[in-house]
């Protein structure tokens, strides 16, 4: 299930969540983007959605944090090259 957390507005994703798809779209007329995302369920049952509305500015804010996350990036393993754990540092391929 998706919900908001903290002041936020965030998602807050459900451990039993396999796959999402999503996409991207811009409202001219509203002068929004609305980012949409979806449970892939082999099942029946209701799937887990969210939309997400953002203006501009809000957009824009985002990509500057996004970057800033990316770019301080994480070291990689000297055994497998896939970035380390940040918490402990650890990688699945030690054991």
């Amino acid at each position: 299930k998706l919900e908001k957390q903290g002041i936020v507005p965030g998602i807050k994703v459900d451990k039993g969540l396999k796959s999402l798809v999503g996409g991207l779209e811009h409202e001219k007329d509203k002068s929004e983007f609305v980012v949409v995302a979806e449970e892939l369920n082999d099942e029946d049952n209701d799937a887990a959605m969210a939309q997400i509305h953002l203006s501009p500015g809000q957009v824009k804010a985002f990509i500057l944090k996004a970057n800033e996350v990316v770019s301080a990036g994480r070291p990689p393993c000297i055994f497998c090259g896939e970035p380390l754990n940040h918490a402990d540092g650890w990688c699945a391929c030690f054991n």
